[in-house]
């Protein structure tokens, strides 16, 4: 298997309010300035006198750097229940994440690093393993000659598409909240839109840190060959 590229990956975790609040509320705006300062981003919420502050805060197009490393931050998601950072790999968005909770705790008193933060990840990257996997599992290929039986008016022979894990049944939604985002996602492996069959290019989709996807991938491409 070949890794090509790392697309995103998001860090985040969700916790109880009353677990980190502190005692005093800071002032939304303090908040805001605070965040937009320490991680330079471009993206930011307005608040206006007299409005309502919103249940989300959304920053974009920012920086860290920590003096030994500096990565861009595509997007990080501020709630009452939980906090996400949008960045290439996971080790990154913990980092900013990680760096934001002590931001947090140390200017306005809240409470994170004492509370017990209960962390998701999500990863998508895009691999080409040496063969289509469906080459690998002699099941999946007597099931697609199979279907190839019948005459799909005119269509090119129907071939093996995508693998997908979960634990609900139902189709899984595109969800707004980042956390219930990671909370709810598939394991998935399927086929990159825009190639051919034959260049077995696979996009792949986990609630894994980077490097554990990975690891897994090479895992189950592996097992597929019977290799283990």
């Amino acid at each position: 298997m070949k890794l090509v590229g790392i697309l995103h990956a998001f860090a985040g975790f969700r916790e109880a309010p009353e677990e980190y609040t502190p005692a005093s509320v800071p002032h939304p705006h303090d908040v805001v300035n605070v965040v937009r300062a320490a991680y330079q981003f471009t993206g930011f919420p307005i608040l206006t006198p007299g409005q309502t502050p919103p249940n989300t805060y959304q920053f974009t197009a920012g920086r860290f750097s920590d003096g030994e490393r500096t990565f861009g931050i595509t997007q990080l998601i501020m709630s009452t229940e939980g906090d996400a950072v949008l960045t290439l790999s996971t080790d990154d968005s913990d980092i900013v994440l990680e760096n934001l909770v002590d931001l947090l705790d140390s200017n306005f008193g809240y409470r994170l690093r004492q509370s017990n933060l209960k962390k998701r990840y999500l990863s998508n990257l895009v691999v080409q393993f040496d063969e289509g996997l469906e080459v690998y599992m002699a099941k999946l290929g007597e099931m697609e000659r199979e279907i190839n039986k019948h005459d799909f008016l005119g269509r090119d022979k129907l071939r093996f598409k995508q693998i997908a894990f979960g634990d609900r049944i139902e189709a899984q939604r595109v969800h707004t909240d980042p956390i219930l985002l990671m909370e709810a996602a598939d394991f998935i492996i399927e086929r990159r839109a825009g190639y051919k069959f034959d260049e077995n290019r696979f996009y792949c989709s986990a609630p894994l840190p980077t490097l554990k996807h990975i690891e897994t991938l090479e895992r189950l491409e592996a097992i597929a060959r019977g290799a283990v």
